[in-house]
């Protein structure tokens, strides 16, 4: 995607579809290794679907077997400045989610 909000803007599309029991939250799995977004995109992507969500979040990424310490790693070579997974779940407002 070439515009700044696209990767929220799928997110938020996306947690729509899965709280309305249309996808699998597993899709995101699938979604972000497929994808050639940047991590921060990735990122961006995950938060508005998290955000999106209803219910205890937590509780449904660990049945839908997500890892999220994998999925949202940002290459230390490509950022060095980029921060943990953990951080930036945090500074997301994210805090609690499993990695």
């Amino acid at each position: 995607m070439d515009f700044p909000k696209g990767p929220a803007q799928l997110g938020q599309f996306i947690g729509q579809a899965v709280t309305a029991n249309a996808l699998p939250l597993s899709t995101l799995t699938t979604l972000l290794n497929a994808s050639e977004f940047g991590a921060e995109a990735k990122r961006d992507l995950a938060a508005a679907l998290f955000k999106t969500l209803q219910g205890d979040v937590a509780a449904q990424c660990k049945a839908a077997g997500l890892k999220l310490g994998e999925l949202l790693k940002v290459d230390a070579e490509e950022n060095p400045d980029a921060p943990s997974v953990e951080a930036w779940l945090s500074s997301a407002g994210l805090a609690g989610l499993p990695l």
